[in-house]
C-alpha cells in the first residue's frame, strides 16, 4: 500500500515538473524570438516589437470615437500603445486621412493629449503612441515606418 502511494506521488511530481518546465520554456521562447516578416496586422506588430527587444504585453481593447473599429491596447516597455486593425489597407488609409498633420484633431474631434501624440500606419493597422520614450519611438519607426501625423 505504501509503495503505491509513494509511486503515485512520484508520478504526480514528475508530471507537475514536466508541465511547469514546458510552460516556462514556451513562454520564454515566444517572448524572445520574432517570427520575422513584415508588419501587416496587430499580431505581426507585437511579434516584430518583441523581436526588437521590447517587452510587449496585450492589455485589452479600446474604443476611440474618431475611428470606425475597436482597437487594442498593448503595453510596450510599460507604456501604452493603441493599435487599430482594419479589414483592408484601403480602410486604414481612409481613417488615417482623418488625422490632422499634428495629431491635434481627428475628423471633427479635437484632441487634448496628455503627452506628445505619434500616429503610424502600416498595411491594415493604425498605431497611436502618446509619449516620448526614445526606445519605443525608434522601435515603432523601425517596425511600421515614420509617423504620418503627430509632433
Amino acid at each position: 500500500m505504501k509503495k503505491t502511494v509513494y509511486l503515485g506521488l512520484v508520478i504526480l511530481i514528475a508530471i507537475a515538473l514536466y508541465v511547469f518546465y514546458r510552460n516556462f520554456s514556451m513562454r520564454n521562447q515566444y517572448v524572445s524570438h520574432s517570427h520575422g516578416g513584415p508588419v501587416k496586422d496587430y499580431v505581426s506588430l507585437i511579434d516584430t516589437l518583441r523581436g526588437k527587444g521590447r517587452k510587449v504585453t496585450p492589455k485589452g481593447s479600446i474604443t476611440q470615437p474618431f475611428f470606425s473599429v475597436n482597437g487594442y491596447i498593448i503595453s510596450v516597455d510599460e507604456e501604452d500603445v493603441q493599435v487599430f486593425e482594419y479589414a483592408s489597407t484601403n480602410e486604414a488609409e481612409k481613417e488615417a486621412q482623418k488625422v490632422s498633420p499634428d495629431g491635434g484633431s481627428v475628423g471633427t474631434s479635437m484632441m487634448s493629449w496628455v503627452d506628445t501624440p505619434h500616429f503610424y500606419k502600416k498595411e491594415r493597422i493604425i498605431v497611436i503612441y502618446i509619449g516620448d520614450n526614445r526606445k519605443i519611438l525608434d522601435s515603432l519607426n523601425s517596425a511600421v515606418g515614420q509617423q504620418f501625423a503627430g509632433r
